[in-house]
């Protein structure tokens, strides 16, 4: 069995919640500015940097993934989970997957 323990250093060692939380943030922009008719339908008060704080942004979760080709287990991966909540309302989740080296190497950010 993994040793939870040392994922929770891995964690801190990899610096794994800032990472998230800028990878939010760096998606809540970009949205913005790509699909901006879109973005006020969900985010209508959200101007900038100096709104954030209608967002609700906490890591929802942290998990191990062993892929989803199994039994090849050749994209592995460690996913974090941030509901995306404006406003006390709950609109999608962002998730940033990393490498077992701690480098991000994707993240989605989805609406529904």
């Amino acid at each position: 069995m993994l040793d939870f323990e040392e994922f929770k250093k891995w964690i801190i060692e990899h610096d794994i919640e800032q990472k998230a939380y800028n990878g939010f943030w760096v998606n809540i922009e970009n949205y913005k500015i790509e699909e901006p008719d879109e973005f006020m339908c969900y985010f209508s008060t959200y101007k900038g940097k100096e709104d954030r704080e209608d967002f609700e942004v906490e890591i929802k979760s942290v998990a191990i993934n062993y892929s989803n080709n199994y039994p090849n287990c050749d994209y592995n991966h460690v996913i974090v989970t941030i509901p995306i909540r404006y406003k006390g309302k709950e609109f999608g989740y962002y998730q940033l997957l990393l490498n077992f080296d701690g480098a991000p190497d994707d993240d989605f950010f989805v609406i529904h």
